[in-house]
């Protein structure tokens, strides 16, 4: 395998729709974290359905329902924990 954009293959993660669970995502995001440091740039793309709970915005996985979407879709709150834990690396997200 070789670099793609100057980025190793060891250092991407791809979650296509099948396995981009929010436990997956949730896990890949305190993954990236906790292998990069200082001045690092992670970049969390997330392209898919979303909508909100309440006034946060919410991105839909495999296992989300709409009418249970403050349980079961992908949150900011969800994210929250890994985000806390950055320590000088820089963070992009990108979600459409």
């Amino acid at each position: 395998d070789k670099a793609v954009l100057g980025v190793e293959p060891d250092r991407a993660k791809l979650l296509t729709s099948a396995d981009a669970s929010k436990d997956a995502v949730v896990k890949a995001v305190e993954a990236a974290v906790a292998a990069t440091g200082k001045n690092d740039l992670i970049v969390l793309a997330l392209f898919g359905r979303g909508s909100s709970v309440a006034e946060k915005p919410c991105f839909f996985t495999p296992e989300s329902v709409f009418k249970d979407r403050a349980k079961t879709a992908l949150t900011t709150t969800d994210l929250e924990p890994a985000f806390k834990k950055l320590d000088g690396q820089k963070l992009l997200v990108l979600m459409d």
